[in-house]
């Protein structure tokens, strides 16, 4: 009885173990998009708005691309970023995290 409560402990053990195994990687690609798309929006939010006040290009975000296109009264800017979501024996499975920010032209623009 006793010897078969211990093979039950020892069975609960390895298989948490393989539960946390197979969680903890899925737990830190969902935290890698999140973050990369909280930062691709941050930056596409940022350089809307800069071209919108100054009717120039932004300073360019460090490894996030971005691109400007203006129109009639608005400015849409889409940026984008590849992020690693995990890599395994040398190969690295990445997303391409993308967002588009459109906002109006600034009736108070900077003059410089």
């Amino acid at each position: 009885m006793i010897r078969e409560r211990g093979i039950a402990l020892i069975e609960m053990i390895v298989v948490g173990f393989a539960v946390v195994l197979m969680v903890l990687p899925v737990i830190a690609m969902t935290a890698r998009v999140v973050d990369a798309t909280a930062s691709v929006h941050a930056a596409a939010r940022d350089a809307a708005v800069w071209v919108a006040r100054h009717d120039h290009q932004p300073p360019a975000p460090e490894g996030i691309s971005v691109s400007v296109v203006r129109r009639q009264g608005s400015v849409r800017v889409v940026a984008s970023d590849d992020v690693v979501l995990i890599g395994v024996g040398g190969t690295n499975i990445s997303r391409t995290v993308r967002s588009e920010i459109e906002v109006p032209v600034s009736p108070f623009r900077s003059n410089p």
